[in-house]
């Protein structure tokens, strides 16, 4: 069982809507404030960083919650040393 949504489908939010709602109906007890963070952090970066278009598809494996976010950007995501200066993704 999966949903998949691009941004044509909406927003960050609509995302985060469409996941939680997704997963409250497989698992009744799923931690969907997690869920959400992810969902929003991983949408908000594609849209911002890698032009503007994603597809998030959520899927079950068992009783893992799986969260993918694709974009058109070519650039392999590469780890980066933590910024504590609270200023966020910015360069």
């Amino acid at each position: 069982m999966l949903i998949t949504m691009t941004s044509s489908d909406g927003g960050v939010s609509d995302a985060r809507r469409a996941a939680k709602a997704f997963v409250a109906r497989q698992w009744p007890d799923a931690d969907l404030g997690a869920l959400a963070l992810v969902v929003s952090e991983l949408v908000a970066n594609a849209a911002r960083h890698a032009g503007g278009w994603w597809r998030l598809t959520v899927r079950a494996e068992g009783r893992a919650i799986v969260v993918d976010v694709d974009d058109r950007s070519p650039a392999v995501p590469t780890a980066r040393v933590a910024d504590t200066d609270g200023l966020g993704g910015q360069d």
